[in-house]
């Protein structure tokens, strides 16, 4: 809503203000690349935020797999589940937040057509508005079995994920480095069945995968949506402030 549009804009103005700051202060050539993403981001969340403010659906992979045990990350002895679901989905508000710039690469004078190589780490951000809400993965279909309860219904998975992003750019290339794919980790996972006739027996699947590695299984389905999507809203407009004199083209 418009009150939304209004942080939005104030915090614009504070990051303008940071980036003059540090611009008049000789710290560095030219603005520190953080201030630079900072930027970056702030319009393309407005951007989605005004453009799509209940978010966006993209179509995943159909998956069939035996999921493990896990506790605090290690394996249990247990019986693995037979887990399939087709007709999939994930929704997102498209939102992201920048935790930090873990390193970058230079080629000769400290400018921005020498920068060679980024990584930064975003995150996916919830804001209490309609429409802003963790990102959630949908399966219409979804079959599982463990021991002698079975499941057959619909599933829904949200969870809050972040995504170490590496990117290179010279004088032919600017874009995501595909010899080393984006690193992606997920949290504050929920699990969610529907179309279950016996509630506690909904109940007992949810508790249950919450033990699994579907998290792993998770992490590599929404890759491919994720990877196009920051391509799309922050590594492009990214090449085109930053690496469009310098003869690099994005892709």
């Amino acid at each position: 809503g418009s009150y939304f549009v209004r942080v939005m804009m104030y915090w614009s103005i504070f990051v303008l203000f940071l980036m003059l700051t540090a611009a008049t202060s000789g710290d560095d050539y030219f603005i520190p690349i953080h201030y630079q993403i900072e930027q970056l981001l702030l319009d393309s969340n407005h951007r989605m935020a005004i453009n799509h403010p209940t978010g966006t659906s993209m179509d995943v992979r159909d998956f069939q797999t035996e999921l493990h045990f896990s506790f605090m990350g290690l394996p249990l002895p247990f019986t693995n589940i037979p887990f399939e679901g087709s007709k999939g989905s994930i929704h997102s508000n498209n939102i992201f937040g920048l935790l930090g710039v873990s390193g970058y690469g230079w080629s000769g004078e400290l400018d921005n057509c020498s920068l060679s190589s980024l990584d930064f780490t975003l995150a996916t951000k919830s804001l209490p508005y309609e429409g802003f809400n963790p990102p959630v993965l949908s399966y219409e279909n979804a079959k599982a079995k463990f021991l002698f309860w079975e499941l057959e219904g619909k599933f829904s998975y949200s969870f809050d994920s972040t995504f170490l992003v590496h990117e290179i750019q010279n004088s032919t290339y600017c874009g995501l480095w595909d010899s080393f794919p984006m690193t992606i980790s997920i949290s504050s996972s929920n699990f969610q069945f529907s179309g279950e006739k016996n509630p506690i027996a909904a109940l007992f699947w949810k508790a249950l995968m919450a033990l699994t590695t579907f998290n792993v299984l998770a992490e590599d389905i929404v890759r491919e949506p994720f990877t196009s999507t920051i391509n799309e809203n922050v590594i492009k407009p990214w090449c085109e402030a930053y690496n469009k004199n310098c003869g690099g083209s994005s892709e």
